[in-house]
């Protein structure tokens, strides 16, 4: 008797120190929630994350469940789940889907590779980890609805190219970085995206730095765009970029995911021409010209422009408080319309001859003139026109600017001003004598007179 209850002490002692031991190794040492690298402090619908649970020792059996808490009345994938892990076998427990391949186990550290549906309910659910049948974590944590967004800040870009040669146009100035052109993107939603920045023409001849790869919750992003001309004609053209967001890891069986992959755009103008020289474009007629040109009242003036295309056009002009004289063109010069063969590989060189025929008011600095010259095709199937400004500046009063004499003609002119007053005092001087005389003349004839008449 006294045998069997030394036997029976051993076995509840081994018993009571067992069980201690099991709970240690049960206990979780912390639950983190990972979604794309990023640990998180909220669960994103629709979208993986890996749940990773570390324990302080290994166990056989490791459970994961996540509820609406509150209860539900009704157990589907908008309120409740289950995953584990059980000697080696992942598995989801309620759907079979929800559950993905890379979970996996390190050591004492379980890793859930796991999503709710994008359609769960949103709010605080209930998450739970059960270690060996044992609860030992138990948390709310905020369910959101999945939201795709990107936010953009962006100039419209304005690459210039010479014609026929192939040129390379960076926003990125190396040299003056504070000179540089970019765009700036962000994530504002909280799913991470499948970032690709294209364009809708031309795609291959354009590069964006940071264009590609994941972009997370809150990232934010510069771009600078570079562009690779070929050897074009003049021309001016716009390039859309498109900057556009895959939502990843959306899990949603049976149904259409509810969320939009989003996208937004911007110009890239590109102007091929010379400097300083804009374009004007319409069917099959290309014109590089100047919009601006300074002048004076009464000079002459010369407007070039060079035309491209594959059309033939007749070119005239009409002025406002200009002269046009007259229009040159392959060295002939022309008061007519004149008609032009274009080519797309020859640039037509023309040069307008004006005069600014109208002076701005008294006390007025300048008056804008204009020259608007008009396009018609020779099959009359188009018609354009484009205007160039003069700015007209004043000059001093009197009509004409004052001429500038030299040295020797100023003192030429002393010297006839002051032999003019020399001869004007003896002019005057020599009348005074002559008067003098005249009265002493008279005065001996009066006196004649009356000695005459006293004889009588």
């Amino acid at each position: 008797m006294r045998v069997q209850f030394v036997a029976f002490l051993v076995v509840v002692t081994m018993i009571i120190i067992t069980i201690p031991l099991e709970s240690q190794a049960q206990s979780v040492d912390s639950v983190t929630y990972i979604m794309g690298g990023t640990p998180q402090g909220k669960i994103v619908g629709g979208i993986v994350h890996n749940i990773t649970i570390k324990l302080d020792q290994s166990a056989s059996n490791v459970t994961l469940i996540a509820y609406v808490e509150g209860g539900f009345s009704v157990s589907n994938r908008n309120s409740n789940y289950s995953w584990s892990y059980d000697s080696g076998f992942w598995a989801d427990n309620l759907y079979d889907y929800y559950m993905k391949p890379e979970s996996d186990v390190f050591g004492n550290t379980y890793c859930f590779y796991v999503a709710i549906d994008s359609q769960a309910k949103p709010g605080t659910w209930r998450w739970i980890v059960e270690v060996d049948g044992s609860e030992e974590y138990n948390t709310p944590m905020l369910v959101e609805a999945p939201v795709a967004g990107i936010s953009m800040s962006a100039p419209t870009f304005y690459p210039r190219i010479f014609p026929y040669g192939e040129g390379n146009y960076n926003s990125w100035n190396s040299e003056e970085p504070n000179n540089s052109t970019n765009l700036w993107t962000k994530n504002i939603g909280n799913v991470p995206l499948d970032l690709v920045i294209s364009y809708d023409n031309l795609n291959s001849l354009f590069s964006t730095t940071n264009g590609t790869g994941t972009f997370l919750p809150g990232e934010e992003r510069d771009h600078y765009v570079e562009f690779q001309a070929q050897s074009w004609s003049p021309r001016k053209f716009t390039v859309k970029g498109l900057i556009h967001g895959t939502p990843q890891l959306v899990m949603t069986p049976d149904t259409i995911s509810c969320i939009v992959a989003p996208q937004t755009t911007y110009d890239v103008v590109v102007t091929v021409a010379r400097q300083g020289f804009e374009i004007f474009q319409m069917d099959g007629v290309t014109v590089q010209y100047k919009k601006f040109y300074p002048s004076k009242y009464k000079e002459e003036l010369f407007l070039d422009m060079y035309l491209t295309g594959n059309k033939s056009v007749y070119l005239s002009g009409d002025t406002t408080d200009l002269t046009l004289n007259f229009i040159r063109f392959q060295e002939e010069e022309h008061t007519d319309p004149i008609l032009m063969s274009l080519s797309d590989d020859v640039e037509q060189f023309v040069r307008v001859n004006i005069t600014c025929s109208e002076s701005p008011a008294e006390n007025q600095a300048s008056i804008l003139a204009y020259a608007d010259f008009n396009l018609e095709l020779e099959d009359e199937s188009d018609t354009g026109s484009f205007r160039t400004t003069v700015v007209v500046a004043s000059i001093p009063s009197g009509g004409d600017d004052p001429p500038i004499l030299e040295p020797n003609v100023v003192i030429l002119i002393v010297i006839i001003a002051v032999f003019g007053v020399i001869g004007l005092v003896l002019f005057r001087a020599q009348r005074g004598a002559e008067a003098e005389r005249r009265k002493e003349l008279e005065e001996r004839i009066r006196r004649k007179k009356e000695r005459s008449r006293k004889r009588r």
